[in-house]
């Protein structure tokens, strides 16, 4: 599939938006954009940081251009370039196109984000109202990617980790510093997986 880095900046631009902050961290300065993608936009452990120089930055360019700047912190330079100044990280910058394309076939932000909180609505109402579970964070606090939860009595972990397994879930063990557990419902999740680990809950309860 071919790629253009034009097209990548067409398609975080269309998507960029301050319910996006999960997804780029944005901060905004004289008309420049400078964001770090994570990896739930691309794969992990490949870094990606853009810049968007807005039109209305003009005069700030101009002046920077007075200083003696090296090369690479030159961004009339990367401009001029293309954004090719120097070789760009093509795998990251593919992924993150992909991801973005996937975005845009889904109703962009707003329509993930209305997902997701239906999402998180879902497993953080069965972490509420079945007394074998506690949640980690304050309601407050809680994120709508990662749902921290614990059993409240530790002698039925080893009957929910055998239904967790039955129901092929995995990858819900919490993280090391607290334990637990920690389900991730990122924007590719469906919600059917969220209602099989709500399922399985609930199976607990009627077992113990």
């Amino acid at each position: 599939m071919k790629f253009s880095l034009n097209k990548i900046i067409k398609l975080i631009k269309k998507n960029v938006e301050i319910s996006f902050l999960f997804l780029l961290l944005l901060v905004t300065i004289s008309s420049t954009t400078f964001y770090n993608n994570s990896k739930k936009l691309k794969e992990p452990n490949k870094d990606l940081q853009s810049v968007f120089v807005g039109k209305t930055a003009d005069q700030w360019m101009q002046e920077a251009s007075l200083r003696k700047i090296p090369s690479m912190l030159d961004y009339q330079m990367h401009i001029d370039k293309e954004s090719m100044f120097n070789t760009p990280p093509v795998f990251a910058v593919y992924t993150s196109m992909l991801t973005l394309e996937w975005l845009d076939k889904n109703g962009g932000i707003k329509s993930i984000e209305s997902k997701n909180n239906e999402k998180a609505e879902l497993l953080y109402n069965a972490i509420d109202n079945n007394e074998l579970f506690k949640g980690f964070a304050a309601k407050e606090d809680r994120s709508s990617m990662n749902a921290t939860f614990n059993l409240v009595n530790r002698d039925h972990k080893e009957v929910f980790d055998k239904l967790s397994k039955e129901a092929n879930i995995n990858g819900i063990n919490g993280h090391r510093s607290v334990g637990g557990y920690r389900a991730s419902i990122y924007n590719a999740l469906e919600i059917e997986s969220v209602k099989v680990l709500v399922e399985v809950m609930n199976e607990l309860k009627r077992k113990v």
